[in-house]
């Protein structure tokens, strides 16, 4: 839009035409005269490059408008090409398999100064950079836009949270949402406005309540919870919102019924930034049902970071619910299937038949996401592979012996 010729008859093809008849005119009368003006010419445009660079730097620190900036073209043309390649893949949101990724929405709990609570979830986000996705950190804080000098506020956090995750070597954007909303609704609504087009997050990372004992809700005796405080959740500070279990348990439902992924990172020892993981370190995987494979890939895409890549082995536990399920052949049939999706990994069959742990889970998996969850156990899951297997050989048996 900064581009305004007011030379009337100006037209694109035209001046396409006049720059290569100028620059092959240049080479035909004289190549070393050429190669030296283009040499000049780049010479001048590093300068100016370094100079708007070092005056934005300067006037950034000293808060001035002073010093010359030309502004940079190569700006506008990423930014035409982003908005272009954007247009183009709206409409192919559902990508295949093979071409999934995780897009990632972080929820990081920060102080009064945007620092984080916990900077392990900015880690794991940060290890999570393999898959080549987006990356939006989000915190969310107490607070309204009708207060003066709210706006200063968050984008001071914004800056410091910038920070951190420069520190962690965590690629992508990050806001600070203040809203007088509980957490749930905040949530959600984050979840549905973040991103652009078919770029919008489809994994929310979040952090475990560590003190959700302390949180739980009170029961009164017919049963109902009582919420401590109904006109909000912010009953601890007024700049860091403490949610209660069930607001909590509320969130992780709403984001299961809008069919995103939902990793939950629990514990403080996690490993950072510029860490190596000891020799025979493991990644362990629990596969009690089909997911989908979602988190096999996850966890390759993990393992395949420098702070685990050297020493750190993958280990899928494939938990056997029903007395159907012969171990050796889950055992062979899930070797086979990593084997197919080139993962490599140490298998071990976990015997849970007496227990109702997969009737349990379809149980709670009904109530939360009717019709969307996983109902599948792994041996179920291997058991139906074998037999379409088995019914295809067949049917490619029958057909060839009905040709001859």
């Amino acid at each position: 839009p900064g581009f305004r010729p007011q030379f009337r008859y100006f037209s694109k093809k035209t001046a396409l035409l006049g720059f290569v008849w100028c620059f092959v005119l240049s080479f035909l009368i004289s190549w070393v005269m050429a190669l030296l003006a283009m040499l000049l010419l780049f010479t001048i445009f590093k300068y100016i490059n370094l100079s708007a660079q070092q005056s934005s730097r300067i006037n950034s620190k000293i808060k001035s408008t002073s010093g010359t900036n030309w502004g940079d073209v190569f700006d506008s043309v990423k930014y035409k090409i982003t908005t272009a390649i954007l247009a183009r893949v709206t409409g192919t949101e559902n990508f295949h398999a093979k071409n999934w990724r995780p897009q990632l929405l972080t929820f990081v709990d920060t102080d009064e100064e945007g620092t984080p609570l916990s900077s392990e979830v900015l880690a794991l986000a940060a290890q999570f950079r393999g898959g080549r996705g987006l990356n939006i950190v989000v915190s969310i804080k107490h607070g309204s836009y009708l207060r003066k000098g709210t706006f200063e506020i968050s984008q001071h956090c914004s800056e410091n949270l910038k920070k951190c995750m420069e520190k962690e070597r965590l690629q992508g954007f990050c806001e600070v949402i203040l809203t007088l909303s509980n957490f749930e609704e905040a949530v959600w609504s984050a979840v549905t406005h973040s991103g652009l087009g078919p770029v919008s997050p489809n994994t929310v990372l979040m952090n475990w309540m560590p003190d959700w004992r302390r949180r739980v809700n009170h029961v009164d005796n017919s049963g109902e919870e009582l919420l401590k405080d109904e006109s909000s959740i912010y009953y601890e500070n007024e700049n860091i919102h403490a949610c209660s279990a069930s607001e909590f348990v509320n969130t992780l439902k709403g984001l299961v019924n809008m069919q995103r992924a939902v990793c939950i990172l629990k514990g403080r020892n996690f490993p950072r930034c510029g860490d190596i993981m000891p020799v025979g370190s493991t990644i362990d995987i629990y596969w009690v049902v089909d997911d989908g494979g979602l988190c096999l890939l996850l966890s390759y895409i993990i393992s395949r970071n420098s702070i685990w890549r050297r020493n750190a082995n993958l280990q899928v536990f494939a938990v056997t619910t029903t007395a159907e399920d012969n171990n050796p052949d889950v055992e062979l049939a899930v070797v086979e299937f990593l084997q197919q999706i080139r993962i490599n990994a140490t298998v071990h069959i976990v015997n849970m038949q007496n227990t109702d742990l997969a009737d349990d889970f379809r149980a709670h998996t009904c109530d939360v996401c009717p019709g969307g969850a996983p109902t599948l156990t792994i041996g179920e899951k291997f058991r139906a592979m074998k037999d379409d297997h088995m019914s295809v050989s067949s049917s490619v048996s029958g057909g060839q012996g009905f040709q001859s």
